[in-house]
C-alpha cells in the first residue's frame, strides 16, 4: 500500500536515530572504507552511509523493499542493494562499520550463532557494530527476541553502550 510504511523518509526519530548510530560508527570506526547495512528496508540510511563511505552494500530480506531502495537511489556505483537474509549472507568481502538498526529483534534466539558467525565474517578486522533496538515493551503485534545485545556483547568486545530517551520512543 506504501513504499514507506515506516515513514523512514519523513520521520524526525528516524533521522535522529540515523545520525546517532552514524555519529556512533565514526566515533569508534573512524576509517571511511565499506560500511554494510543489515535490514535496509527502502534505503533511506543506506543513501546517508555515503557521504562517510567509499562503498555502502545495503541488504534486506525483502524483495519489494530492495526494488523501491534500488529505485529511489539510482545509482552511484558505490552503492549496491542486495536481497539477503544475515543468518546466511555470504559477501565476498569484509567492513568498517556494520550496521543493524531496529531489525535483529525480528530474528528468534535460536538464530544467534548464525547472525554472530555472519557478522563475524563480514567484519573487518578493528571494525565496528553498530547495533540499535528500539524498546518494544510489551508489543502485542510480533513476537520478538529483545536480548540481541546481551548476544552481541558476548560473542563482540563492547565498545560502548547507551540507551537514548528519545521522546519519541527511547532505545538502544
Amino acid at each position: 500500500e506504501s513504499e514507506d510504511p515506516w515513514n523512514y523518509r519523513s520521520s524526525s526519530y528516524e533521522g535522529r536515530k540515523y545520525r546517532r548510530a552514524l555519529d556512533c560508527a565514526r566515533r569508534w570506526e573512524p576509517r571511511s572504507g565499506r560500511a554494510l547495512e543489515i535490514g535496509c528496508s527502502i534505503g533511506v540510511f543506506s543513501r546517508m552511509l555515503l557521504d562517510h563511505y567509499a562503498q555502502v552494500t545495503a541488504v534486506d530480506i525483502s524483495r519489494e523493499a530492495i526494488a523501491v531502495a534500488s529505485r529511489r537511489n539510482p545509482a552511484p556505483e558505490r552503492l549496491r542493494f542486495a536481497r539477503g537474509d544475515v543468518r546466511t549472507l555470504r559477501l565476498a568481502q569484509t567492513y568498517d562499520a556494520i550496521f543493524c538498526a531496529e531489525v535483529l529483534y525480528y530474528l528468534p534466539r535460536r538464530a544467534a550463532a548464525a547472525v554472530c558467525a555472519t557478522l563475524d565474517a563480514h567484519l573487518a578486522e578493528g571494525g565496528v557494530i553498530v547495533f540499535v533496538s528500539g524498546q518494544l515493551g510489551g508489543a502485542d503485534d510480533f513476537m520478538a527476541f529483545e536480548g540481541w545485545a546481551e548476544v552481541l556483547a558476548a560473542r563482540f568486545r563492547l565498545l560502548s553502550q547507551e540507551t537514548v530517551d528519545d521522546p519519541s520512543r527511547p532505545y538502544l
